[in-house]
């Protein structure tokens, strides 16, 4: 521990940093340029030449330009569009939280399944060919018809035919439906008055 601590002045005046000139010396005082050395002001006119004539080109309005020209149009995203935008945003989300929790093959068959095409076409298919009362109608009639042919044909000897459970089916699906029409008739007459 021989080592002492030096308070001096001198030693002090070494430690501070060396001082920088207040400002950087422009062309005339800077120093000349070395053998092979290029002039860097003159790549730097080349590459603001290259960009100018890069934006002269691309003549598409910058992003601020077109923000504020919808802000000055007065044109506002309407309630139905925000309201579309957050409902796919929400399922988005969900979707993403409920497949965290399924296995590997789940996930799978999730991400097929909730594409937007196959989610149009099978909410078009619920609105038209799966109705449930066509569905109930269609299996209801089916089923006891093809018993009743079935007990039939065993007793009579005739070979089963498989296209009776289809035709009982549309004519069940049918029924269904027509069901299904009668009752919201009624019902809707029955709100009217």
């Amino acid at each position: 521990m021989s080592e002492k601590i030096k308070h001096s002045v001198e030693h002090h005046k070494e430690l501070e940093a060396p001082k920088t000139p207040e400002r950087l010396p422009d062309a005339e005082h800077a120093e000349p340029l070395r053998k092979g050395e290029k002039d860097p002001t003159k790549s730097v006119e080349a590459a603001r030449e290259a960009i100018e004539e890069i934006n002269e080109e691309d003549k598409s309005p910058s992003p601020m330009e077109k923000l504020k020209k919808e802000t000055d149009s007065g044109k506002a995203l309407g309630h139905s569009e925000i309201n579309e935008e957050l409902q796919k945003i929400t399922l988005r989300r969900e979707l993403k939280n409920i497949r965290r929790k399924l296995s590997g093959p789940d996930k799978a068959l999730s991400s097929v399944i909730h594409q937007p095409a196959i989610r149009v076409a099978s909410e078009a298919g619920a609105k038209t060919i799966a109705r449930p009362s066509g569905l109930l109608g269609g299996g209801v009639t089916a089923f006891i018809g093809t018993s009743a042919y079935l007990v039939l044909a065993n007793q009579m000897g005739f070979s089963y035919n498989y296209f009776v459970f289809i035709a009982l089916f549309i004519i069940g699906f049918a029924v269904g439906l027509t069901f299904e029409i009668l009752a919201s008739a009624l019902i809707g007459k029955k709100a009217r008055n």
